[in-house]
């Protein structure tokens, strides 16, 4: 279940593969990539995500997935925000 809402306005782009938005005033960027493993051609998707605060500082930056489930862009968006401290986890 989601824990956030990020208002309509504050999305600037958001699609299966990328994602652009402000969240508390913090800019949340994350874009996707598939990572191959070679022995067994098994691929899982990871993401790159970067939370910058108003003041310029960076809040998260780095790769997150998880290989022993399909992710998607909602999960990418709440780890960028659990990671940044913007919601809290329970």
């Amino acid at each position: 279940m989601k824990k956030y809402r990020i208002l309509k306005k504050n999305i600037k782009v958001k699609s299966e593969f990328y994602f652009l938005g402000y969240y508390k005033n913090h800019e949340i960027k994350i874009e996707k990539d598939n990572l191959t493993w070679d022995e067994e051609s098994y691929t899982y998707p990871r993401w790159y995500i970067v939370v910058t605060g108003p003041n310029g500082g960076v809040c998260y930056d780095g790769w997150w997935g998880d290989y022993l489930r399909n992710t998607t862009i909602d999960d990418a968006i709440e780890e960028a925000l659990m990671g940044s401290k913007l919601i809290k986890v329970d």
